[in-house]
């Protein structure tokens, strides 16, 4: 494990610990940013094909948490969009509105590899505004 010391320049030089907030950010920020990359490589191996981040569906990525009912219910989506369109009612709509084509399932994700795929297309929507 490597620990890196950040040093902050003022007249009394001291180092910044793990008890100073800028230390505990760059921390977060680092793991935000593994998040990121791996979610990256998520959508790219498996969703890109279909799905364009800036093209026709930026639209439809937008506010995408927020539409649907609950985590769990888009999750399962992801998983298995067959079965949440049987159930759920802005799946069918969904579902109906793109001619009947069904968004492939991705039984394997789990929801780590899923949260970050989804915090991968957050940043990308927001970092584009």
């Amino acid at each position: 494990m490597m620990l890196i010391v950040l040093v902050f320049c003022s007249e009394n030089s001291e180092p910044i610990t793990a008890n100073n907030k800028l230390i505990r950010n760059v921390i977060k920020d680092s793991t935000t940013n593994a998040d990121y990359q791996e979610g990256k490589t998520l959508f790219v191996a498996n969703c890109d094909a279909c799905h364009r981040l800036h093209g026709t569906d930026q639209m439809f990525f937008n506010n995408l948490n927020e539409r649907w009912k609950d985590k769990k219910t888009l999750y399962d989506f992801i998983r298995n969009p067959q079965e949440v369109i049987k159930k759920d009612a802005y799946a069918k709509a969904m579902y109906e509105e793109y001619n009947h084509v069904s968004m492939t399932a991705f039984a394997w994700m789990t929801d780590k590899q899923i949260e970050v795929t989804l915090h991968y297309i957050n940043k990308e929507l927001s970092s584009k505004k």
